[in-house]
């Protein structure tokens, strides 16, 4: 994977300290010099969407661009690591039937059981199955 900058002015005299951070072409996130507190240091974030635990760091502070543009990589990347594994978590699918009729999907197999379990009360007199789709 490789994160590029890029200047986000649009003309020749733009901030040099002010930086577009660009993945395949599309850009994720932002890079730049905050001279609005005492000490200037580098702000960065990352423009994320979608599903992910808040514990991922979105953005952070550090005293010099190399250490900004180091911590940014680490926080994408365990995004990115995220997103891998959330896919081939939420890839399989469970099929809950009645009588052989699917009635519901889940991504998890527990979540299946109980629910099948529950239609099973609703349902005595009939077949319910839960299956790996």
């Amino acid at each position: 994977m490789a994160l590029l900058l890029r200047r986000t002015g649009l003309s020749d005299d733009s901030d040099p300290n002010d930086w577009s951070v660009i993945n395949d072409g599309v850009v994720v996130g932002h890079i730049c010099e905050d001279l609005a507190v005492a000490d200037p240091e580098w702000f960065w974030s990352i423009f994320a969407s979608g599903p992910g635990p808040r514990r991922l760091a979105k953005a952070g502070r550090a005293p010099t661009l190399d250490e900004a543009k180091a911590q940014f990589r680490a926080a994408w990347e365990a995004r990115e690591a995220f997103k891998s594994d959330g896919q081939q978590r939420y890839r399989r699918r469970f099929e809950i039937a009645i009588n052989g009729t699917p009635r519901s999907y889940r991504d998890r197999e527990e979540l299946a059981i109980e629910a099948a379990t529950w239609l099973k009360t609703k349902n005595p007199n009939s077949q319910v199955t839960v299956r790996d789709r």
